[in-house]
């Protein structure tokens, strides 16, 4: 897989990577159909027929390729002065979003400024482990240290999933594939999941499996120079030990502390009058600041839910109830729901951490309110509760792997002795 994606990425346009993957055996397209997680109906479609390959083709360079040349190409960007690390290290972020009044929608001032309270690179690894996903779906996530990164659960979809309505997705197991800013590429695995169908609980752990080798390709360092790797070492252990990874905080933030995000936009621009153009700067690993504004109090969240479930526009009075219950401040982190934040975010940014400003990650995005614009992010007690399952699962697996050994071997001992007789 790994020597196939390598061949995919080194074709410089959507047009020669199709002409790659139509020269690809049927087994081949399949593979790369189940890591861009299409439905099965065209994972097992009849790939003799020449309009699904070419249909198969088309939806695999939409869900792999294209994100991956949107990514490379802003990252690989000419203009140095531009580029998100040289922004980053520059403290250049998106201002907080803010209300002109109690009931009006939370909205950010475009473009982005200096903000001097952001912490250096050099004392806090925060950009730098950050990670996107590479997928037509986005998302975001970000490395916490030994292959783990900790993203949303619905980031981790696939086709099938949109026609779940009661049931959570089984998404341990599911691969991605995730890129670091600077431009390494590596396939995950989903190891753990702590999710309800609310929402409230959306946080997932990938593993970090083998890395793409894009030797062929220069990467990025922190401060906007490109580096080659053609000479680099491909030891997959050296090469795991060396990434950047950010530290989870013991304490959950609290109202009116400063946050700042790192995410992706994506390339999906919905309120773009010109399909297909991004107008985001910079379009990837985009730097926002805010404030922790609280957390969703429990009521306010059933007036929310209700509205939703009832499939139609609140009445007058429903709309002036729940706003009124929306305007209050909800301070208690046990009780309350999710953690409201005011960084500026957008459909990428789904898994995107939200550090405190020590550099710490306090929590994760994952939606925003439709009604009232405020972003909500995945509280600190869920980021320890999955990391923690995911410990527990990989002892689990480790001890059914030695179970498993332990009688291979004991299968092979037997065999021995009575060739031996």
């Amino acid at each position: 897989m790994t020597n196939l994606l390598s061949s995919l990425y080194a074709t410089s346009t959507s047009t020669n990577a199709s002409a790659f993957l139509l020269s690809c055996s049927n087994q081949q397209r399949k593979k790369l159909a189940i890591l861009a997680g299409l439905p099965e109906a065209w994972i097992a479609c009849n790939q003799k027929i020449k309009e699904n390959v070419d249909d198969l083709v088309h939806q695999i360079i939409e869900e792999l390729y294209n994100p991956f040349l949107f990514y490379r190409s802003s990252l690989m960007s000419p203009t140095t002065q531009t580029h998100p690390a040289v922004l980053f290290q520059t403290k250049q972020a998106t201002l907080p979003l803010r209300q002109k009044n109690a009931s009006s929608f939370w909205s950010a001032p475009s473009g982005i400024k200096t903000t001097t309270w952001l912490p250096s690179q050099t004392t806090s690894t925060t950009y730098d482990a950050v990670v996107h996903f590479v997928q037509g779906g986005s998302g975001t996530g970000v490395h916490i240290g030994n292959g783990k990164i900790l993203t949303c659960s619905h980031v981790i979809d696939t086709r099938a999933d949109e026609e779940l309505i009661d049931i959570v997705p089984t998404r341990v197991g599911r691969q991605k594939l995730v890129m670091f800013s600077s431009g390494r590429v590596f396939i995950t695995e989903c190891a753990a999941t702590c999710e309800t169908l609310d929402g409230t609980q959306d946080v997932a752990i990938v593993v970090l499996g083998a890395e793409i080798p894009l030797q062929s390709l220069p990467t990025m360092t922190s401060n906007g120079n490109t580096i080659d790797l053609t000479d680099e070492s491909t030891d997959e252990s050296e090469s795991m030990t060396s990434l950047p990874f950010a530290t989870v905080a013991k304490e959950a933030v609290k109202v009116n502390e400063r946050l700042f995000c790192v995410g992706n936009p994506s390339s999906i621009n919905l309120e773009s009058i010109h399909p297909g153009t991004i107008e985001f700067s910079p379009p990837c690993f985009h730097v926002s600041v805010g404030y922790c504004e609280g957390y969703v109090d429990p009521v306010v969240n059933a007036l929310n839910q209700e509205i939703s479930d009832r499939g139609r526009a609140p009445t007058r009075g429903e709309k002036k109830k729940y706003m009124q219950a929306a305007g209050v401040i909800y301070e208690n982190v046990e009780e309350g729901m999710f953690l409201k934040h005011s960084c500026w975010t957008y459909w990428g940014h789904s898994g995107a951490p939200l550090f405190n400003q020590a550099g710490e990650i306090v929590g994760l995005h994952n939606a925003w309110n439709d009604r009232t614009g405020i972003r909500h992010g995945q509280k600190l007690e869920y980021l320890v509760a999955v990391n923690m399952k995911c410990e527990e699962e990989a002892i689990i697996k480790t001890k059914k792997g030695q179970k498993k050994k332990k009688k291979s071997q004991a299968a092979s001992s037997r065999t021995t002795k009575r060739r031996k007789t």
